[in-house]
């Protein structure tokens, strides 16, 4: 189990250190629900779920201008080893943050886009960061500076927890697989669009999986048919090929959509969520139908997955 730092979002209603002890969160990684997620770097929103921005960050919660940080290292009975840890080995930074506004206003965006009103949104620590850098840019320096001492020199197990990170095994295999591959299998011909899956990029739908079966396995045998009815599917999905797309998919999944999708892809992505798309009955939509679903409907991530998904593309799809 991975304890996920909360001084992000606890800065503003903790008061001084001493008093209290670090606020740890238990996360598995995989829960659901909606992050409540706003708007980029502008602060804008332009309608059909598209934000502005090159992140996604969220504004309710504390105010995180307040300057309200502990500022105080010493020691308590009643420290646990995470804070113990911090006020250790973090309290220059910590100092630092609690006497400046601006760091206080810049950390806070960072724990906001962590933990929106104390619910895990899905988002990793390096791609709140950027986040809070690029919203709140006047506090970057020293809260960096905090932010690289509580996840590295006191994210250890013994301490506060190794920060949740974002992986191809963790996370991103079964994420294509549940809401990508059936679109994007070896020799799947989608007839609204009129285009197939195969290796050019310029006119063929990317390949994801190597399972030319992916919708029908494994028929006769059985009628087991959709995601993982494959038992080989792991090694039927191609990481390589997906990380290949991984800015397209970064647009196309994202809760809102990053500004540079526009100029990146020029009518591709018009609204955020444009993937997985909703399917339905194709003879009546003329939509793209998950044939495998009921009723043809295309299977939604939750909030939380997608934000997770666009950490894995941000942070290099590791």
């Amino acid at each position: 189990m991975t304890r996920t730092f909360t001084w992000a979002a606890g800065f503003a209603a903790m008061g001084m250190l001493a008093a209290q002890g670090c606020v740890i969160v238990s996360g598995t990684g995989n829960t659901g629900g909606s992050s409540g997620v706003t708007t980029g770097s502008h602060n804008t929103t332009s309608g059909d779920n598209t934000t502005s921005g090159a992140y996604t960050t969220t504004t309710s919660g504390m105010s995180t201008a307040s300057g309200v940080i502990p500022s105080s290292c010493d020691a308590a009975a009643a420290d646990d080893s995470c804070t113990a840890c911090e006020k250790k080995s973090c309290c220059a930074e910590l100092q630092a943050c609690s006497g400046d506004k601006d760091c206080a206003a810049t950390y806070g965006v960072y724990g906001e886009c962590l933990y929106p009103s104390g619910v895990e949104s899905g988002y990793t620590s390096t791609y709140c960061q950027a986040v809070a850098g690029e919203n709140s840019p006047a506090g970057k320096k020293p809260a960096d500076a905090l932010i690289a001492c509580l996840t590295t020199t006191c994210g250890t197990d013994a301490a506060c927890g190794t920060p949740a990170k974002v992986t191809w095994d963790n996370f991103a295999l079964d994420f294509t697989e549940n809401f990508c591959t059936g679109c994007h299998f070896a020799g799947h011909f989608d007839d609204v669009v009129g285009k197939g899956v195969g290796p050019d990029p310029n006119t063929d739908i990317p390949i994801f999986s190597d399972d030319a079966s992916w919708q029908y396995w494994p028929w006769p045998q059985s009628f087991a048919i959709g995601p993982k009815a494959n038992p080989d599917w792991q090694t039927q999905n191609k990481k390589a090929e997906v990380a290949a797309v991984a800015k397209k998919i970064w647009c196309g999944v994202s809760t809102t959509l990053p500004d540079t999708c526009a100029a990146d892809f020029p009518g591709h992505f018009p609204k955020a969520e444009r993937f997985p798309p909703a399917g339905g009955d194709s003879s009546v939509t003329m939509k793209t139908s998950c044939v495998w679903n009921e009723g043809g409907t295309c299977p939604q991530p939750t909030d939380v997955d997608r934000n997770k998904m666009a950490s894995w593309v941000f942070d290099g799809t590791p």
